[in-house]
């Protein structure tokens, strides 16, 4: 055995309960990758970099890198946010039901916009939904979109069913989507690689 893949909700778990963690599991504060190392439990983070290329394509193409909301402050949303780090992104507003880890992360992150409740009206260019909303047998992401900009890109980290309603309301709108099975496949070869 060589390690394995961790997922939701046992990310911060995997990082908590491991012996050592890769710079990238440190600053995401969530693993989703264990390795055996001589015996030893080493967490790993392969969403970060996942996301990372993910993100660099899209902008790559031309999209903006305005304002970036992200909906979620668990294991998925600070994957995404370390990402956004890296890209040298930092107007990012997380929206989230856990107003104090919301506010938490945003300090971490030194972000440079205020967190808001998870149901406020959505604006910016970006989109990451970095939680289960819209996923099969999970409740449906019902949130007001409208103030997303023309052109915006939305990146949805649910994987099951692989086209979900809010990836369906963006291409409606000619914007550009990220699904959740790039985002698999991505921190899978990763995984693999490591």
């Amino acid at each position: 055995w060589r390690g394995c893949n961790v997922t939701m909700p046992l990310k911060l778990d995997a990082l908590s309960l491991a012996d050592e963690a890769s710079d990238q599991a440190l600053g995401a504060g969530a693993a989703n990758l264990l390795l055996n190392r001589d015996g030893r439990l080493l967490a790993g983070n392969t969403d970060v970099i996942a996301v990372h290329r993910l993100v660099d394509r899209v902008l790559a193409g031309g999209a903006k890198a305005g304002l970036i909301t992200l909906l979620g402050s668990g294991g998925a949303a600070r994957a995404a946010l370390m990402a956004l780090r890296q890209l040298g992104l930092s107007t990012v507003r997380i929206h989230s039901r856990n107003m104090a880890e919301a506010y938490s992360l945003a300090v971490q992150f030194k972000l440079a916009e205020e967190p808001r409740p998870f149901d406020a009206p959505v604006t910016g260019d970006g989109l990451i939904n970095a939680t289960p909303l819209g996923m099969e047998g999970a409740p449906a992401l019902d949130l007001d979109l409208g103030g997303l900009a023309s052109g915006a890109w939305v990146h949805d980290f649910v994987t099951a069913p692989v086209e979900t309603e809010l990836m369906r309301w963006a291409r409606r709108r000619n914007m550009t989507v990220i699904n959740g099975i790039a985002v698999l496949v991505e921190q899978a070869a990763e995984s693999f690689r490591l």
